[in-house]
């Protein structure tokens, strides 16, 4: 039971990181925010595979975000690494952020 409490835990936290990696990279990227001058500046010195991971590409910054994240956690809390929680954590942040990006393109 306690596997399953987990396994929706690092759901939520999917659905947690798919906002905040939505918002960073794709709001806060707009021309006259905050980071669009880094967005800009990354964009035109960096190479592509380097990056969409860092800002240019919203999935890539999710999956990101819940890579590390889950590694942090981790390493800063009594949980013992479990491959499959990496794996669901990951996993929903760039399904959310799929789904938050459907509803934008709806309303737009």
């Amino acid at each position: 039971m306690q596997f399953i409490g987990l396994c929706f835990a690092f759901a939520l936290l999917g659905g947690f990181l798919s906002v905040v990696a939505w918002v960073y990279a794709e709001i806060c990227t707009e021309p006259e925010m905050l980071f669009n001058k880094v967005y800009c500046f990354i964009n035109d010195k960096f190479p592509t595979w380097l990056a969409k991971p860092l800002i240019t590409c919203v999935y890539c910054s999710g999956g990101q975000m819940a890579l590390w994240s889950y590694l942090i956690l981790v390493w800063t809390t009594d949980l013992k690494y479990n491959f499959f929680h990496h794996i669901i954590t990951i996993s929903f942040t760039i399904f959310f952020i799929n789904q938050i990006d459907k509803q934008n393109v709806t309303k737009n």
